[in-house]
């Protein structure tokens, strides 16, 4: 074996071992994008769940049924409570947008933002909070936020809690009676 046969292979397997390094940093790079995604979502959940539970005070409560049941009568006081809640709300919205623009979220996450916001622009309170403070918001984010109000109608105020009874109706109908249990 010649001296120039040594160096063939010798490049052969250092090609080898510069592709399988390839395939490693791949590998590492897939694990690391999935890593901070789900790092992102899970950052995502758990400031949504500390923000529905300081709705949990009575005063803000109050003021965010009162919002919803009978928005034109709401106190200064109330007024406040609500747009700091609602621009805690949209602030998280459009994060949200940002971070689908930028391929951080997408698919059922994203899906649940829009779905959620669709929910609360049925609302008047809302549509009133977006009229008087759009100006707050990125221009694109204005954009999709109007592109969702034209396809989402404003719906009369449903009291949850004559809901709540109805769906628990429902629930105690479709129970095995404690004879076939």
């Amino acid at each position: 074996m010649s001296l120039t046969d040594l160096a063939a292979i010798a490049s052969i397997i250092s090609s080898v071992a510069v592709l399988a390094t390839l395939v490693y940093l791949n590998i590492q790079t897939r694990q690391s994008d999935r890593n901070q995604r789900s790092m992102l979502i899970q950052a995502r959940t758990a400031n949504q769940v500390d923000a529905w539970l300081l709705t949990t005070d009575a005063n803000l409560a109050a003021a965010l049924v009162k919002a919803r049941s009978d928005p034109a009568n709401l106190s200064e006081v109330e007024l406040y409570q609500y747009f700091a809640q609602q621009r805690a709300a949209w602030t998280w919205v459009q994060e949200a947008f940002f971070q689908h623009n930028a391929r951080l979220l997408d698919g059922p996450e994203f899906e649940s933002v829009v779905a959620s916001l669709k929910g609360t622009l049925t609302t008047p309170a809302a549509r009133a909070f977006w009229a008087m403070n759009w100006r707050s918001y990125s221009a694109n984010f204005v954009v999709f936020v109007e592109g969702l109000m034209k396809s989402v109608a404003v719906a009369a105020p449903r009291d949850p809690l004559v809901r709540w009874k109805e769906e628990l109706a429902k629930v105690e109908a479709a129970r095995l009676p404690a004879s076939l249990e």
